[in-house]
Formats: C-alpha cells, structure tokens, sequence
C-alpha cells in the first residue's frame, strides 16, 4: 500500500510541475508578443513624429513671417531652400529652411553675407524635403520619411489672401 500512494505523490507532482511549465509558457509569450507590439508602435510614432515635426515646424515659421509677406524658395548651396525675409534694427535678414544630410536644418542670417547649407542648426531628421510654389503664395512641401512614406503640406500665407481673392481653390 505504501508503494501505491507514492506514485499518487509523483503523479501529482507531475502533474503540478506541467501546469506550472505551461503557465509559465504562456505568459512568455503574451510578454514577448507584447514586446513586439511595442517596438512597432514606438518606431512608428517616433517616425511619424518626425516628418509632422518638420513640416509643423515650417508651417509656423510661415505664420511668423506672414505678415512681411516676403516668403520665397531659392537655393541655398544647390539644394532648394525656404527663404523668410525679414528686418530687424533695420537690417535685412533671411531665414532659410532646408534639408542637409537628412536633416531639417535652419539657418539664420544677414540678408548679404554669403552662407553655406552646412552653417545650419539642425531642427529634426528627415530622409528628403521638396518643396515648391504651385502658383503664386501657394507653397507645397513634402517630407519623406525612413521608411519612404511621404507627409505633404500645401500652406497659403494670410498676407497674400487679400490679394488672392476669390482665386483661392
């Protein structure tokens, strides 16, 4: 009778053991499918961060310089270039937006001293940014991000509106 109930014991524990090895199993996997749900959410935010923060950053420089008026897109060392103009103490100064090295880059200067694309303060990383003036004060930008998905933005300045009329689509 003894050598009965020890085996009822080993069963038991074998029994327990299992239970636990597949509880065990199971919460490592909802862990690392969790994990993995994560990771996907927080590139893609961190992604999207970027290329909204680039062209929120150049729609508000936009607004800032709208009441001038003097909004344009030049080059700037052969890469196209958003030039706000602007004067202060009665000097002219230009601030010029622009992608360098997959960057968004700003750079602030007098209106006559020669600059370079690599003198700017770097804003946020982006793969490209293409801009241009579809008519007359309507500007287009387009920034593209890592994984090649582009965010554009079509941004009319409130200075030119008046002016604009009805003409405004």
């Amino acid at each position: 009778m003894k050598n009965f109930r020890s085996k009822e014991h080993v069963v038991d524990i074998v029994f327990t053991l299992s239970l636990f090895c597949v509880f065990a199993a199971s919460a490592l996997f909802v862990v690392l499918i969790g994990s993995n749900v994560y990771r996907s959410t927080a590139g893609q935010m961190a992604e999207n961060n970027s290329s909204h923060t680039a062209l929120s950053y150049i729609s508000e420089k936009i607004r800032q310089a709208d009441g001038t008026g003097d909004i344009s897109i030049t080059s700037l060392s052969g890469t196209d270039a958003l030039a706000l103009k602007d004067q202060y103490e009665g000097q002219d100064y230009i601030t010029y937006i622009y992608e360098d090295q997959n960057e968004l880059k700003e750079l602030f200067a007098k209106a006559d001293s020669a600059v370079s694309a690599s003198s700017g303060q770097s804003i946020t990383d982006i793969t490209s940014l293409d801009m241009e003036e579809v008519r007359e004060g309507l500007y287009y930008f387009s920034v593209a991000t890592e994984d090649g998905n582009n965010i554009d933005l079509y941004i009319h300045p409130r200075s030119d509106m008046k002016d604009a009329g009805a003409d405004i689509e």
